[in-house]
């Protein structure tokens, strides 16, 4: 009578020839989102422990469970197929010999539908995760290459319309604030790097204050020479300034 309870209770039949049939829910990688199994076992059980039935069911289905959970209902032969090969492996705390296992899985139509949705979701949110990351690379490209100083940011600016070689010249010579040295500085990254320049920056800055005036002039307009000739002309320019105010 035991034993005939036992096999209503987990949904399993037996023969003489020691083969079970249970049948269950196992999960799959979705929170909620489960398979239904359909686990065949030949196993020798002592007909006279019907609990060991019992308990070999719950140490399978524990065990299918761990391996179910990493699949999507979507690839259900697959995980079938991971299913009945981990199960054929010695499971702890079964002392019993189980000479095969197949296991069949499938799902309903809630559990694909639910499955398929939850994939466009993913495959939606991944395609924007790479469109942003493309733009920061974007981004970063015209930091590096186009605004890595102002005469370069100044070709930018006018590559796709020569017209705005007349706008360059009034903003060069209105007497404010070239917009280009501005957009520079703004957009510059701070890095260990910059923190290095701006202590060489400070040190330049001590030993100019101290020299006598004619050895500033002197140094200042040898500096203005090395900035025109990696091409920067505007920070000679302003240096040189500097040189006769001092």
């Amino acid at each position: 009578m035991i034993k005939d309870f036992l096999h209503r209770l987990l949904g399993a039949r037996t023969s003489p020839s020691n083969d079970y049939l249970y049948r269950t829910r196992l999960p799959s990688e979705l929170l909620g989102v489960f398979f239904d199994a359909t686990i065949e076992v030949h196993a020798l059980l002592d007909q006279t422990q019907p609990a060991l039935e019992a308990r070999m069911f719950r140490k399978l289905e524990d065990a299918a469970s761990l391996i179910s959970a990493r699949f999507s209902v979507l690839d259900s032969d697959r995980a079938a197929f991971e299913v009945t090969i981990g199960l054929h492996d010695p499971i702890p705390g079964l002392p019993l010999r189980i000479d095969r296992v197949r296991v069949r899985l499938s799902a309903d139509a809630s559990a694909i539908e639910t499955a398929r949705a939850v994939q466009d979701a993913v495959q939606k949110t991944t395609l924007i995760q790479m469109r942003y990351e493309e733009q920061v690379r974007q981004y970063r490209s015209l930091r590096d290459h186009f605004l890595q100083n102002p005469s370069l940011a100044r070709m930018w600016w006018i590559r796709e319309d020569p017209n705005r070689l007349t706008a360059l010249a009034d903003l060069s010579a209105n007497g404010k604030p070239d917009p280009f040295e501005t957009a520079v500085r703004l957009l510059r990254e701070s890095t260990a790097e910059d923190a290095a320049r701006n202590e060489v920056a400070a040190i330049l800055e001590t030993f100019l204050r101290e020299l006598p005036p004619e050895a500033r002039k002197y140094l200042i307009s040898q500096l203005a020479q090395i900035l025109n000739h990696y091409e920067r002309p505007e920070l000679a320019g302003e240096l040189l300034s500097t040189r006769e105010a001092s």
